[in-house]
């Protein structure tokens, strides 16, 4: 009887040996709250018009972690948009609003350092839009005169870099219907800068 309750602890014991080993080689993710992010970036828009409009934009994030054992996050939030277009005596300005869902896996280079590939979805919302000029009597509506879409959906991929608290990234995305009938799809590059918390 002596023998099998040794034995019974040895066996206990090399069980939690185990168990540390494997654990201590193992990397592991700790499911948290997820975190937040205030950002700005410059974009581009191309097709609208010949030479396309430049843009910035200001952006809060909400990453939500959904694992506990990986560093995948679906990131979401809400983006202020403004383009604008200076072309002889015509002025454009476009104001959006954009909702985005990304999937987002982060990667840790070194310890503070993150690469952070992402892909996903967005839903804009087309605020206000127009062409202003001398030549005419009112401004030119995007929606009143060329009936364009009040809203947008489409696709976008990129990759971020978090350096401890700060973050940079760079992005392409385009919508997936017409913002204008038989137009081309508008497609934006964006380059951000931002701040995690």
């Amino acid at each position: 009887m002596k023998k099998l309750f040794l034995m019974a602890i040895a066996a206990v014991m090399s069980l939690s040996a185990s168990a540390q080993l494997i654990s201590s080689n193992t990397v592991t993710h700790k499911k948290g709250n997820g975190y937040n992010r205030l950002s700005v970036s410059y974009t581009s828009l191309s097709n609208i018009g010949e030479d396309g409009m430049s843009g910035i934009s200001a952006a809060w994030t909400k990453g939500i972690a959904i694992s506990k054992t990986t560093p995948l996050f679906i990131e979401t939030g809400l983006g202020l948009n403004y383009a604008w277009k200076s072309e002889d005596e015509y002025k454009t300005n476009w104001l959006t609003a954009t909702v985005p869902v990304n999937l987002v896996y982060k990667y840790e280079i070194t310890d503070g350092i993150k690469l952070a590939p992402f892909a996903g979805l967005y839903l804009r919302g087309n605020l206000v839009g127009n062409i202003s000029s001398d030549y005419f009597d009112e401004d030119i509506s995007f929606f009143d005169d060329y009936e364009a879409s009040r809203f947008s959906f489409g696709w976008n991929i990129g990759v971020g870099v978090d350096i401890n608290k700060f973050y940079l990234g760079i992005s392409y995305g385009s919508d997936l219907n017409e913002f204008v009938e038989d137009a081309d799809k508008i497609g934006t590059f964006s380059a951000t800068v931002g701040f995690n918390f």
